[in-house]
């Protein structure tokens, strides 16, 4: 199943994550083939890029100016989230590395607690 994907990425020009998530959407592959190949596909590179391929990642200017949006409010990335109410990682696997998260602007420090123990 893994090498059908992969032979799939290579003649649609799409991500293997990509064609997996809509298989498993689809009702083509049961949870159980979409977990077993997005552990494949993850530990082989997949999750954070395309190893050994010419595709480019999309951009967006949307998600940028969200972000730049939500910094000059003084929120954060984690506040993004909590407003989805999902993990900050689930936001960031949904972006695919769309946006960057690192904005410039100036940032709020937050001195750490110290408890006493």
């Amino acid at each position: 199943m893994l090498e059908d994907i992969l032979v799939l990425k290579r003649r649609r020009r799409v991500s293997a994550m990509a064609l997996n998530l809509r298989a498993h959407r689809l009702g083509v592959i049961s949870d159980w083939t979409y977990s077993t190949l997005a552990r494949q596909l993850s530990s082989a590179g997949f999750r954070r890029g395309e190893p050994g391929s010419d595709l480019l990642a999309e951009s967006t200017s949307l998600l940028t100016q969200v972000m730049t949006d939500m910094r000059s409010q003084g929120k954060s990335f984690i506040d993004m989230a909590r407003a989805l109410h999902v993990r900050g990682q689930d936001v960031r696997d949904l972006m695919l590395d769309l946006v960057t998260f690192a904005i410039e602007g100036e940032a709020q420090l937050r001195t750490p607690s110290r408890a006493n123990l």
